[in-house]
């Protein structure tokens, strides 16, 4: 699942990139192209699930992990 969300995100990215956005004028492009504004967002909206699924997945193994308690072999 994580990895053809990437995936997406990447496409999207490049069309973005073919539809001529700019990284230094992205403000001017997103506010005067209404379909380069929603693709951008559509972006956006992929990468905050991205994110949130990983922030879950990251909560359950803190909450899992067992503290290390070393053995005697260890100490010695």
């Amino acid at each position: 699942m994580l990895a053809s969300a990437w995936k997406i995100v990447r496409d999207r990215l490049e069309l973005l990139e073919q539809k001529g956005i700019d990284n230094s004028r992205v403000r001017s492009q997103l506010a005067n192209k209404p379909n380069l504004r929603q693709e951008y967002f559509a972006v956006c909206d992929v990468l905050n699930v991205l994110v949130d699924a990983l922030q879950a997945r990251f909560s359950v193994l803190a909450a899992t992990a067992g503290v290390h308690r070393p053995s005697r072999y260890e100490t010695n």
